[in-house]
């Protein structure tokens, strides 16, 4: 019974692969667990029209059965579904899923299509649901009178519109926008035998096995708690852990539980319990570190559930981020910027976040045209004005060192304020003001004027230049000495930087370069 039931899913994963594309790809193997009878399947039950389920959650997907071959093939295509993250309409999600319990695989060849006896006997002795009611469904019924008529009706849509000439060239179109007025059309195609598709040969796929579950009790507790029997999954787990007390998975487990039930600080304390036991489910990690984190706990604190997440699985791009602005966050810029690199896809809605952290610490670490190459990527993802203003001075700051420069302040006094000056720039000079106009002049130095205000004679090819000095402490010399002797002067050849601005001669004098 295993070994046929685990071929079939086999043969209905390599046709689903083969003939829509659709598969179940970087995730655990489907568990599936087959009741032998009616009485060992009722406590699972999830409501009295649920003769099986597929639950799942982010890492592992769940069919639990009878026997029943059919029902395996609609619970798979459920499972599928789910692992690919699309959201169908219910009627849509339910035909798919009955049409795929139609197909019939045997070593000469597949089908696809037909009858499905027990739903067309439905549609011929029931009462239907009017089409626009049917489509506007958000959930399956589960009264199971109301899920016959929905099932029936919803497999017959899918089904003409997948296989009736007149539809199925427009399949994609009508399953996002279905025919409302087509009920007509619905009726006779009920009414008529339906068509049945060769298909392709399908190839067996890999070699189905069977193995036996390591505890039976747990596999099924861990079904009960998926399928949100919460208060029955709890009882079943501490049963297990009266037996086995340190066993990291059932604290997981009950940390998982806990956390369902809105228990935080619990899950934390089951989830810590599990990590320092050698849990082997990197989500659980990342999960814990999560919620240490909205905890206020500590950086040490968090910072080996990440570890630990990461070493399970090297992929983990969640994991990598959390851990890059934690290491970021304690200043530990080169740390951080090992795992943003170590990151294998950055989503649009991150790009932003993620060019901008790394930028910020590759500038801590004065690695400059990285810092500006993340800023410019971060410039590019950015989704508004606040955004693309702070990749603007990510890159200023990359571009730039911090210095000090002679401003004035609300009253009128001078002061002294920090500003950026160019990164690497010899020929920085602070007496600069914010709203100088500065000019650059070379010449020969004529004569020094002394008194309340120094005037200094600059001869340049345009003629004399004079400039006033209101405060020697206050100018930047280069290549001599910053006392200058009143009168006339030697002729020495300098380059003057000046505010062109009164004071009673062409500008006052910034800075002087004697060559």
């Amino acid at each position: 019974m295993a070994v046929s039931t685990a071929a079939r899913f086999e043969q209905l994963r390599a046709f689903l692969l083969q003939q829509t594309g659709l598969g179940i790809e970087g995730r655990a193997p489907v568990r599936v667990v087959v009741f032998a009878s009616e009485k060992e399947y009722a406590p699972y039950r999830l409501g009295p029209a649920a003769d099986a389920f597929c639950v799942s959650t982010d890492a592992q997907d769940y069919i639990v059965m009878t026997r029943d071959a059919r029902v395996a093939a609609h619970e798979y295509a459920h499972a599928v579904l789910h692992s690919k993250r699309l959201k169908l309409p219910e009627w849509l999600a339910e035909g798919l899923a009955e049409v795929l319990a139609s197909v019939r695989m045997s070593e000469r060849g597949s089908s696809a299509g037909g009858d499905l006896p027990e739903r067309l006997q439905t549609l011929l002795r029931r009462e239907w649901l009017p089409l626009p009611k049917l489509l506007a469904i958000t959930e399956a019924p589960q009264d199971r009178d109301e899920a016959e008529i929905f099932y029936a009706e919803s497999w017959a849509l899918t089904s003409m519109l997948m296989f009736s000439p007149k539809y199925s060239s427009r399949f994609r179109e009508y399953a996002e926008h279905p025919p409302v007025d087509a009920e007509r059309d619905l009726r006779i195609w009920v009414n008529r035998p339906k068509p049945v598709v060769l298909l392709a040969g399908v190839p067996s796929g890999k070699t189905a096995s069977v193995s036996e579950a390591p505890d039976m009790r747990q596999l099924l507790a861990e079904v009960l708690m998926v399928s949100g029997r919460l208060e029955l999954a709890e009882q079943r787990y501490r049963e297990l852990l009266a037996e086995h007390p340190d066993a990291p998975n059932l604290h997981a487990a009950m940390g998982t539980l806990a956390f369902r039930k809105g228990d935080r600080e619990t899950a934390r304390t089951e989830w810590k319990q599990a990590i320092a036991l050698g849990v082997t489910d990197a989500n659980l990690c990342f999960q814990y570190a999560a919620v240490a984190s909205s905890a206020g706990l500590p950086a040490d604190e968090i910072r080996p559930a990440l570890e630990r997440a990461i070493a399970l699985r090297p992929d983990f791009d969640e994991a990598h981020y959390s851990l890059a602005i934690l290491e970021k966050n304690a200043g530990r810029d080169e740390i951080a910027v090992e795992h943003f690199r170590k990151m294998i896809t950055v989503g649009p809605a991150r790009a932003y976040y993620y060019w901008s952290s790394m930028a910020d610490s590759l500038l801590a670490l004065d690695r400059r045209e990285e810092a500006l190459d993340a800023a410019e990527k971060a410039r590019k993802a950015a989704t508004d004005a606040e955004q693309r203003i702070h990749t603007l001075q990510l890159a200023r700051l990359a571009q730039t060192d911090l210095a000090v420069q002679f401003t004035k302040d609300a009253s009128g006094r001078q002061i002294m304020a920090t500003t950026r000056a160019p990164h690497g720039a010899t020929d920085w000079n602070p007496f600069i003001e914010p709203d100088d106009v500065i000019r650059r002049d070379a010449g020969t130095l004529r004569s020094v004027e002394c008194g309340e205000v120094t005037r200094l004679t600059v001869e340049t090819a345009a003629g004399p230049l004079a400039l006033a000095i209101p405060d020697l402490s206050r100018l930047a010399v280069r290549n001599g000495s910053a006392e200058l002797t009143c009168g006339p002067q030697q002729g020495s050849p300098v380059t003057v930087v000046y505010a062109a601005r009164g004071s009673g001669a062409a500008g006052v004098l910034r800075g002087i370069e004697f060559q």
